[in-house]
Formats: structure tokens, C-alpha cells, sequence
């Protein structure tokens, strides 16, 4: 996505075009945004059945194993967020800023990682946390600059609050499902079935949230048809 919206960003900025420059930002921001939200949100409640699902003949690695992906589920979303970000900030000409905010995440992490992992009650779990703090920083910084040095602040509504209204239900929904069925199925079917009823409700919620606009769906392949369909369910913004 951060690739994709290079040229048209940097077109934008070189043409001065403030609305251009909006449009780009936002849509590239609220695509990421449908994409990590419920895509780490989802890791965090199901981790210890995606590993069940992926090394089923490990339960015992995959038990052990469940606390970090969980805590690396939100790793997930400001890694998601923050790395178009990047491509974002290289189109406005400000690609050594990134590459500064990366390396001071990773000592960030090196320094979180030493002081965590050697507490014995956290030890592991210590190196996620440091992966969290990693990204989190890269993602503030890149979003400040981006905001700073384009003088506009995208809509957060529509950018940011919207995804995650819709995320947070798809999680929670997965959740419920998953606790419901794992009483009567095993973790892998329970796993899948959780996993198709939030794709569903996350679905529902973005044509009932009118998250997507135009511009987002044209940005995708095939879009042009996707809007055609969309629009007679009413679901663009």
C-alpha cells in the first residue's frame, strides 16, 4: 500500500495539490488501518488456537508459545501502520526521517528486551514487549512527521476510529464464538468457525460503518468494478 501510493503522493505534493495530498493520506491510512486492526486484534484473542491450528502435532510448544503471539498481535497493528507510513514520508521528501525513527525503535527494543527478559517472572514474553515498543515508537514518530511536514491531520474518525470500531467487533466476536465452540469441537475447527464468523460481522461492519470511500476501493485491483457493486449495496462513504 505504502509503495503503491508513492506516485500518486509525490505527484500530489510536487503539484502542491493540499486536497490531492489529503486523499492520498487518508486512503492509504484507513486501507492499513481495515487491514491491521482486526488483523492483530484477531491474534491477540485467538493465539493459542492459531497455534494449535498451524502445529497441531506441538500442543505443548503451542501452549508456551500463546502468550507471545498474543502480545505480538499488537506488534502487528503499529507494524502495519507505521510501514506505509515510511513509503509515505519518502514521497514528501523526508525519507531520512523514517530511517531514524527505525533505528531508535530498535535500540528501544534492545534496551526494553535487556531490562525485561532478565526479570524471571516476565523473562520471554520480555522480547515481545520490546517488539511492541519497537513498533509503537516507529509508529507515533512516522505519524507526527507525516502530520508535521504535510501541515494536515487526517480525520481520525474516518481513518482510524471507524477500523477500529469495526476490528474490535470482529475480535469479539471471534472471542465468543471461539468459548462457545470449544466446549463441543477441537481448537482447529473451533479456530476456523471463529474465524469465518468474525470475517462476517467485520464485513457487516464496514458496509454498516461506510468505512470505505470511493477513492479506497479504486486504489485496490479491479476496482472499478468492486465500486460499481458496492455502490448499488450503499456501502461507500
Amino acid at each position: 500500500l505504502g509503495v503503491s501510493a508513492l506516485p500518486a503522493l509525490t505527484t500530489a505534493w510536487a503539484a502542491r495539490s493540499k486536497r490531492a495530498v489529503r486523499t492520498n493520506l487518508e486512503s492509504v491510512l484507513r486501507i492499513t488501518s481495515l487491514i491491521a486492526l482486526p488483523s492483530g486484534l484477531g491474534i491477540m484473542v485467538l493465539s493459542q488456537g492459531i497455534l494449535d491450528l498451524l502445529y497441531p502435532t506441538k500442543p505443548i510448544g503451542a501452549a508456551i508459545a500463546a502468550p507471545n503471539l498474543a502480545i505480538l498481535g499488537l506488534a502487528v497493528i503499529f507494524a502495519g501502520l507505521a510501514i506505509p507510513m515510511t513509503n509515505m514520508l519518502q514521497a514528501i521528501g523526508k525519507q531520512k526521517l523514517p530511517m531514524r525513527n527505525i533505528i531508535v525503535g530498535a535500540i528501544l527494543k534492545i534496551i526494553v528486551n535487556f531490562v525485561l527478559v532478565g526479570i524471571p517472572s516476565i523473562n520471554v514474553h520480555g522480547a515481545s514487549v520490546g517488539t511492541v515498543v519497537c513498533y509503537a515508537y516507529i509508529f507515533v514518530m512516522n505519524f507526527y512527521y507525516l502530520c508535521k511536514h504535510t501541515r494536515m491531520i487526517p480525520n481520525l474518525i474516518k481513518v482510524f476510529l471507524k477500523p477500529l470500531t469495526a476490528a474490535v467487533l470482529c475480535a469479539a466476536t471471534a472471542w465468543v464464538v471461539n468459548s462457545l465452540t470449544g466446549r463441543i469441537a477441537s481448537s482447529q475447527l473451533t479456530t476456523i468457525v471463529a474465524i469465518a464468523a468474525a470475517c462476517i460481522v467485520y464485513l457487516l461492519m464496514l458496509g454498516l460503518l461506510k468505512v470505505l470511500t470511493k477513492e479506497d476501493i479504486l486504489m485496490l485491483p479491479s476496482g472499478q468494478k468492486i465500486v460499481k457493486v458496492l455502490e448499488k449495496l450503499h456501502w461507500i462513504g
